[in-house]
């Protein structure tokens, strides 16, 4: 049976990882990533999505994928970060849990450039979601939701669209990182971490998407497992005060996810009742986006809907860059496809997948396979794993605010990898250019103390 290669595959290479003498934290990250696909895989073997078992030609793919993935992770080339030694000023090589609040501290709290930028993301927002609620208001809640996608009545051009999901979206990771953050290392006090909350919350509000939520609970849990590792002190008040409020916000974030599920389907206002009666909507929903897209992904090769496309890397390697460059030349007259945009049509279709019906979520396998095929899972899983394993590596080398923020940013989509793939859109490109810009500019002048 494929699936008992594939998780014979994950358990060797967990055992690679160990005898290639692999960093600890690294070994952590891959071992998270294989049991959150070794679980999905074993769940949906026994129950599958609406009923439709994955082929056998679906998990040899996956299998692919979780092969290649595994042996570059781990035989990739860590290699240390070879920047400005500064013995007074600077970054340490070495990890000082103090020499990284006290970066944060200077270069995001004390940063006047970053702190303006927060606001005026949030006036934004604070626009856009008194736009998007005079739309619930005069007609129906499902349609307002596709108006954040379309140019229409929340967005009057194109060029409007494109400016909120290239300039504005970003945001939505700053915001995770500083409330994951001022969670697990008592900043909570500023008014940063506060802008925040009100800033994801409304980005959350503006078509009601739950994957903000997601992307929140998801830096935290690898925040605080990069915590856990370096921070092995015995428990005390601190550390269970901590992981009281990392529960708090988990619940809390759940809650949300529910009261966004019943206001997707309908309620205005808030309801106490509401929100508790789709707990049980949520959770199903939950599960289906978790196994749906292993069901789905199988459904759209045995139907032959997913095929090569030839893009040769344009939806994957240059996703954000292909877009960006085929907007500018249809401004010019020159129309030329976007790759991007013909596999996500297609993915967003909706298709019936046994007894159910999915879109848009179909693993980011459906994306290496349509953009070139056998080669392009195998190509493309490679270059996955080495981005990974290039910034965790990089922090684990070179531990700073800015390469935390980088690897907690790229484990993002590592997580998410059996729904979508999304790590190269303009909005996470221009989030990890800024970072890069910032980081190089500090090691240059040597800013922060480290110790």
């Amino acid at each position: 049976m494929m699936i008992l290669l594939i998780l014979i595959t994950q358990q060797m290479a967990l055992i690679l990882a160990r005898m290639a003498r692999t960093n600890p934290l690294i070994r952590r990250v891959l071992l998270v990533f294989n049991s959150w696909w070794g679980i999905l895989l074993i769940y949906s073997f026994f129950s599958p999505y609406g009923g439709y078992k994955i082929s056998t030609d679906a998990y040899f793919l996956i299998w692919i994928f979780i092969l290649v993935f595994n042996a570059v992770f781990i035989f990739a080339k860590s290699k240390g970060y070879t920047g400005t030694t500064i013995t007074k000023e600077g970054f340490s090589t070495n990890y000082s849990e103090k020499g990284i609040v006290r970066q944060y501290d200077i270069l995001i709290l004390e940063n006047k450039i970053i702190t303006g930028a927060i606001c005026i993301a949030v006036i934004i927002l604070i626009r856009y979601a008194i736009k998007y609620s005079t739309l619930i208001s005069l007609g129906s809640i499902l349609n307002a939701r596709n108006e954040r996608y379309y140019v229409g009545g929340l967005f009057g051009t194109t060029l409007e669209l494109l400016f909120y999901n290239y300039v504005v979206s970003p945001f939505s990771f700053l915001f995770s990182f500083i409330i994951s953050f001022s969670l697990l290392y008592d900043r909570i006090k500023t008014k940063q971490f506060w802008l925040s909350v009100i800033g994801i919350i409304l980005y959350t509000y503006v078509g009601a998407n739950r994957f903000p939520v997601v992307l929140l609970l998801v830096n935290i849990m690898y925040l605080w497992i990069i915590r856990s590792y370096y921070n092995r002190r015995k428990i005390n008040g601190k550390s269970v005060s901590r992981f009281i409020r990392v529960v708090i916000i988990f619940c809390v974030g759940i809650f949300g996810m529910s009261y966004i599920t019943a206001f997707r389907r309908g309620m205005i206002g808030f309801s106490l009742d509401a929100v508790i009666d789709n707990f049980d909507i949520l959770s199903n929903q939950m599960l289906g986006y978790s196994i749906g897209p292993l069901s789905g992904f199988s459904y759209l090769l045995d139907s032959d809907i997913m095929r090569n496309h030839w893009f040769a890397g344009r939806a994957v390697v240059l996703n954000g860059i292909d877009e960006l460059f085929t907007y500018i030349l249809s401004i010019i007259g020159i129309h030329i496809p976007c790759a991007k945009n013909v596999l996500g049509a297609i993915a967003n279709e909706q298709y019936v997948i046994g007894n159910r019906s999915m879109n848009a979520l179909f693993t980011c396998i459906y994306w290496f396979f349509s953009d070139f095929g056998y080669i392009g899972v195998v190509i493309f899983s490679g270059l996955f794993a080495w981005v990974e394993k290039k910034m965790v590596s990089r922090f684990v080398n070179a531990p700073n605010i800015f390469s935390l923020m980088l690897a907690t940013h790229v484990l993002y989509f590592m997580f998410m990898s059996n729904m979508i793939w999304q790590i190269n859109n303009v909005d996470s490109l221009l989030y990890m250019l800024i970072i890069c810009l910032l980081n190089k500019k500090v090691a240059k002048i040597g800013y922060v103390d480290a110790d």
